[in-house]
């Protein structure tokens, strides 16, 4: 499709395209709602995004921790731990960056706990 010259006339045109294609599947269309007009720099932009947001394990928890596995998994219940955003076979999978802001705000504390008694 060529090239518009208006912003307008580029939704004119693709409200046409689309009332041609479902049309053809035998729908009606009424009108339209809503339409967004883009640039093709912002399209390319917008479509090199990731759908998903970066995910992470235990394992790419205690990377991001600096700490074992075992400890990254014992941290999953501090109070400001984040939520797991599913449960696999293999265990939480979380959004990274939940995980990151709360290194920046963990108190972290070198060492063992000192025992008690």
């Amino acid at each position: 499709m060529p090239e518009a010259a208006t912003a307008r006339s580029a939704l004119t045109d693709a409200e046409d395209v689309v009332a041609g294609q479902l049309g053809m599947l035998g729908v009606q269309v009424a009108g339209l709602d809503a339409a967004e007009v883009l640039t093709t720099e912002e399209q390319d932009r917008r479509l090199a995004e990731p759908v998903l947001p970066r995910l992470a394990g235990i394992t790419e928890v205690a990377e991001l921790l600096g700490v074992t596995r075992q400890r990254a998994s014992a941290l999953t219940i501090h109070p400001q731990a984040p939520a797991p955003v599913a449960r696999l076979a293999s265990g939480p999978v979380y959004v990274w960056n939940s995980w990151q802001r709360f290194a920046e705000t963990w108190p972290r504390r070198a060492g063992r706990p000192r025992r008690v008694g």
